[in-house]
């Protein structure tokens, strides 16, 4: 069966000198957006992105995975470049995990609240005008989405690469891509789930209110005397490990805003050469 090409296209935008969006859209337009994705090949297992847990939330409110020149608000990365029409992803195969996988440019560093969002590789085939590089491709768009021919040439190239390489590696999906296809988050938090946990139930137990045990005839002590609401709401002194407790419950709201939109959570174990901090894996 013959692959679909749009030679005119891909010569046109090989051979231009205007690389912007607007200039990049028009061509794709004059093709329907782009040939469709090639087949996968079958060892592929899915696609993963890496972000900021913040990026990860706002998509799960939108519903969608933006490209990567509007995914943040404010964001300036791959402005007014021809990135800025992509989503980009690793290409995962079977038997990895996000965990093990190598990111060379976006989510590399392993600071706190980063999310490896790890997709189903339907993605790739219910899309138009992917990309496809074989090194690091930010905003560097080659004639892939015009060609079925080169999209599968350059997926088997970046899939014989060991992982190491595959992370300086990635694939580009024209458009929005929908959150319904998100197969699960990989976020690396400074506590272990267990930790975690223990703390929402404490904080569910502070919040419960307390009888006060008044006997007959008699007021509650301290009450009644002058000053004695000021003593009460007045600060309480600075402890030792205020900052330790404050970044605990940090740690919470995280979990809680996470685990409302995916609520099955599992701790992966601690993150290697990162101290304390653990991937804890969400999904719906």
């Amino acid at each position: 069966m013959p692959q679909t090409e749009c030679p005119a296209q891909e010569e046109a935008w090989r051979s231009t000198t205007e690389r912007t969006p607007g200039a990049f859209r028009r061509l794709m337009s004059q093709c329907g957006s782009g040939v469709e994705n090639c087949l996968l090949p079958d060892s592929v297992a899915g696609f993963v992105e890496g972000e900021h847990c913040s990026v990860l939330l706002k998509a799960l409110g939108d519903g969608h995975l933006r490209p990567i020149g509007s995914m943040v608000d404010a964001s300036v990365r791959d402005r007014n470049k021809p990135g800025a029409c992509y989503v980009y992803f690793r290409v995962m195969k079977r038997g990895e995990t996000p965990i093990r996988m190598a990111f060379g440019s976006v989510g590399s560093s392993r600071m706190e609240y980063k999310a490896r969002m790890l997709f189903r590789p339907r993605i790739w085939t219910a899309s138009r005008g992917g990309y496809v590089s074989d090194r690091d491709g930010m905003g560097n768009i080659n004639g892939t989405p015009f060609s079925q021919t080169k999209q599968r040439q350059t997926l088997e190239t970046l899939l014989a690469m060991d992982w190491t390489g595959r992370g300086n590696a990635e694939v580009g999906i024209y458009g929005p891509v929908s959150m319904e296809d998100l197969d699960s988050a990989w976020c690396v938090f400074p506590f272990s789930l267990d930790r975690i946990q223990r703390q929402v139930q404490a904080g569910q137990r502070a919040r419960r209110p307390q009888p006060v045990l008044v006997r007959p005839g008699r007021r509650p002590a301290n009450l009644g005397r002058p000053g004695a609401a000021a003593y009460l709401a007045r600060p309480k002194p600075r402890v030792e490990g205020m900052s330790a407790q404050a970044k605990l419950e940090e740690a919470v709201r995280w979990y809680q805003s996470l685990s409302a939109h995916l609520p099955h959570v599992q701790d992966r174990g601690v993150v290697s050469g990162g101290g304390q901090a653990h991937w804890i894996q969400f999904s719906r």
